[in-house]
Order: structure tokens, then C-alpha cells, then sequence
């Protein structure tokens, strides 16, 4: 069980968060390291509800760089759901 204290700011008073999260992933190597695919499902449980998505495609390039493309989804309880993609290009030395 997490504890969240949120502090006072404009005008609105201090309040406090109690909420667990699950964390369950799956993930797929490509054969010959060409990359890695993966899934996350997150829900959320407490005075904080939520159920998050991710999903995850990486390409290995060549050793030491790669691309992944990333979309999470954030469906939440009592206001606005929201999503977004990445795509990131990685080069390590």
C-alpha cells in the first residue's frame, strides 16, 4: 500500500492518497537479438483508480544503437483518460 501526500497549492488544502499498484509485463525477444517486444498492464486500486497500458516495440539497429517505439494508455477513473506515443532513437559507446 502506497501513501501519497499531496501539499497545499493554491488556494487548496493538503490531502492524502492510499493506493497499490500492479505491475504485470510480458516480454518477447526476436530471434537473432533483432529486438525485443514487450507488454505492461498497471492497474491501480485504492482511493486512486486507474488502469494503465504500455506497450513496447525496440529494434536492435546494429550493437550499441537501436529505435523503439512506445504507446501508453492511461485509462482513469474520474477524469479524462490520456495517451501518448515515443519513439526514441538510442546510441550507446
Amino acid at each position: 500500500m502506497n501513501r501519497n501526500s499531496i501539499p497545499a497549492f493554491a488556494g487548496r488544502f493538503a490531502s492524502t492518497l492510499n493506493y497499490s499498484t500492479l505491475f504485470v509485463t510480458g516480454q518477447y525477444f526476436l530471434p537473432g537479438e533483432l529486438g525485443v517486444a514487450s507488454a505492461t498492464v498497471s492497474p491501480t486500486f485504492g482511493d486512486f483508480k486507474r488502469l494503465a497500458l504500455d506497450f513496447l516495440a525496440q529494434w536492435n539497429i546494429r550493437t550499441g544503437m537501436n529505435l523503439s517505439l512506445q504507446y501508453s494508455y492511461f485509462n482513469n477513473q474520474g477524469f479524462a483518460n490520456d495517451d501518448f506515443w515515443s519513439l526514441k532513437y538510442r546510441l550507446e559507446y
